[in-house]
């Protein structure tokens, strides 16, 4: 993975700090302020234009914050990224967001998709989180995340991926096939219980 392939394709995660001064959160609190939330959105869309151009797009079926928490929580999230031609470059959805920008941490849940179209990579998880400082996207310890890249297609847990270094890992339970486009294709099928890395 190239840096910009796994940053582009994620860096719409952070676009709603460009649109909010304050975030959403579910936590219970006795603060009214935390319970509450400061604005609320149904069906919300927000795009983000640089010299006149379309370059980010994000869908919501709903999105809250609230106040002083530093939280943003939304539920049925769709973003695409378009390149230089108008054409997408990359999407991503998520059941559920939850953003904490004083630790620039984005938790996605539920059904998670990320393509990249550029390079044919797409990545799948029920959850990952979001680093926006470290650049760093992980999965939970015992949570599976597949990785699809060219003919090549991965599944483990302890899934690990930096936009600094381009390279993805995972720690272990590693399995998946690849398969060469050949005229005699063969399949080569993946299985190892130590850690697998791959970089660009």
């Amino acid at each position: 993975m190239k840096r910009n392939e796994l940053k582009l394709t994620i860096m719409a995660l952070c676009l709603t700090q460009a649109f909010f001064s304050c975030s959403l959160n579910y936590d219970r609190s006795v603060n009214a302020q935390d319970v509450i939330p400061e604005l609320s959105f149904e069906n919300a869309q927000f795009n983000r234009y640089v010299n006149g151009k379309l370059e980010i797009n994000v869908k919501s079926e709903s999105l809250e914050q609230y106040k002083d928490s530093g939280k943003l929580f939304a539920k049925n999230v769709d973003f695409s990224t378009v390149n230089a031609n108008n054409e997408i470059s990359s999407s991503a959805h998520c059941s559920l967001l939850s953003a904490d920008t004083r630790t620039n941490e984005f938790l996605m849940l539920d059904g998670i998709s990320i393509s990249d179209f550029d390079r044919n990579v797409q990545i799948t998880a029920q959850n990952l989180l979001w680093n926006s400082q470290t650049e760093q996207l992980t999965g939970t310890k015992d949570s599976s995340v597949s990785v699809i890249k060219g003919n090549t297609e991965l599944s483990g847990i302890g899934f690990s991926a930096s936009a600094i270094s381009g390279s993805f890992r995972f720690s272990s339970a590693v399995s998946g096939h690849s398969e060469n486009e050949t005229e005699n294709s063969n399949t080569i099928e993946i299985k190892t219980e130590e850690s697998t890395e791959t970089g660009n």
